[in-house]
């Protein structure tokens, strides 16, 4: 199931979403599968493998040595408002019984993890689910996992903010 074996990582942890032990693989392969995860074991009990494709990484359209644009053609080209921030995926997982489990990861790790730092993920993205709460129910209604970009002023990268925090639903992937 693995392509390139190599850019697979093993990981172990806790959920922070649901408290239970997850075992598996995380992909740091270039292209459709960069931060996917396969889950392999759930509780300490072997799982059906489950591929779950996350965000991948796009690349911007221009060469870094030259600073010259490639555009590929097109017929239609839309524009949308980037929002710069942190990706949040929100993905369903399943346990040996057939439970399902709702969490949420960030582009290279299983889970949006617990900090003390500036940059304390797990809490801003708890506010967003208080502030949200359907989100939860979000993948089961759409049958599919979801994309958000998670922004504003509390999340500072290159863009200010007058929001504090906010989080946009970017795309939906296969799964569920």
């Amino acid at each position: 199931m693995l392509d390139n074996i190599k850019n697979w990582n093993d990981f172990n942890e806790i959920d922070p979403f649901n408290g239970i032990n997850v075992k598996g693989k995380i992909s740091r392969h270039q292209g459709d599968a960069y931060g996917a995860l396969l889950i392999e074991e759930v509780n300490g009990k072997k799982v059906e493998e489950q591929l779950i494709l996350c965000t991948p990484k796009l690349h911007y359209p221009f060469d870094k040595n030259t600073g010259k644009w490639h555009f590929p053609s097109a017929k239609i080209i839309e524009k949308y408002e980037k929002l710069d921030g942190t990706n949040i995926f929100q993905y369903v997982y399943l346990d040996h019984k057939g439970n399902t489990f709702i969490s949420y990861k960030t582009r290279l790790l299983p889970f949006v993890r617990k900090s003390g730092g500036y940059k304390d993920f797990f809490s801003m993205w708890q506010e967003i689910l208080k502030k949200f709460p359907e989100i939860p129910m979000l993948p089961f209604k759409l049958g599919m996992n979801l994309s958000y970009e998670l922004w504003g002023a509390r999340n500072f990268h290159l863009i200010s903010y007058d929001i504090p925090l906010m989080a946009s639903l970017l795309f939906g992937r296969k799964g569920v």
